[in-house]
């Protein structure tokens, strides 16, 4: 993530380099992590809850915009909210 974050630094005097850039960056490296830490926290949620959970992370493949939303509306308390501004941020909608 430093090596792309570099590489941000280098087209910011170029905004369509550097925004195209930034989109890219986000879909093949930011997605992968935010679909990694949406599974996990839905694991520890619904294991917590003594729910029993169904899949492996091995088995894993990239969820959807509507998963991802759903995982993270399904989250108790300020998690969600956060997980959510993560899910708008990983989007577009939102700049964290």
């Amino acid at each position: 993530m430093q090596l792309y974050g570099k590489a941000l630094d280098v087209f910011e005097d170029d905004p369509a380099t550097s925004g195209i850039l930034h989109d890219h960056l986000l879909r093949t490296m930011g997605t992968p992590v935010v679909d990694k830490i949406l599974f996990s926290l839905d694991k520890d949620n619904k294991l917590k809850n003594g729910m029993e959970f169904e899949g492996s992370e091995e088995q894993h493949v990239q969820l959807s915009t509507t998963e991802r939303t759903f995982l993270a509306k399904d989250l108790p308390g300020q998690l969600s909210s956060k997980a959510q501004a993560l899910v708008e941020a990983l989007e577009g909608k939102v700049c964290l």
